[in-house]
């Protein structure tokens, strides 16, 4: 059963910058995202644990996907809200060497979390490949998919 849907942050002023990262990944990276997405989807909160997830310290709310593609730790990072059975993914963020790209990768989430909940910013269900994340099951099912 799945317990979140993933949005995106979207501004202001309707840039969507987190789902244009993900529509400039690789293949290989969006299948690998779509693949830690899958099992999170599922899973409660006290399971957002490493190696798939981490709650990030000293930062209300916040995490962060964790995932390997092309030799790059990939680290969209995110909060579950701001409606219920929702993980919405404010920033993304790449890790090397305990530094995170963007350098103010943290600050930007801290801030766009606040001004989703604020209401001067929305969400957007997040696609990868044309397709919601994860799938609606009830389409499907109906396509005779499940």
């Amino acid at each position: 059963m799945i317990r979140w849907r993933f949005r995106t942050y979207v501004s202001p002023s309707g840039r969507n910058d987190v789902q244009d990262f993900v529509d400039a990944l690789e293949v290989d990276a969006q299948v690998r995202f779509a693949v830690e997405l899958k099992y999170l989807a599922v899973s409660p909160p006290p399971e957002w644990h490493e190696p798939r997830a981490r709650k990030l310290r000293g930062r209300e709310g916040l995490f962060e996907i964790r995932f390997k593609a092309g030799n790059v730790q990939q680290r969209p990072i995110g909060f579950f809200g701001p409606g219920p059975a929702e993980f919405t993914i404010l920033v993304w963020a790449i890790h090397k060497q305990n530094v995170y790209k963007p350098a103010k990768a943290l600050d930007t989430a801290d801030t766009r979390r606040k001004a989703v909940l604020g209401g001067s910013a929305g969400t957007s269900p997040l696609t990868i490949d044309g397709e919601d994340v994860p799938p609606d099951e009830e389409s499907a099912s109906a396509a005779g998919l499940r």
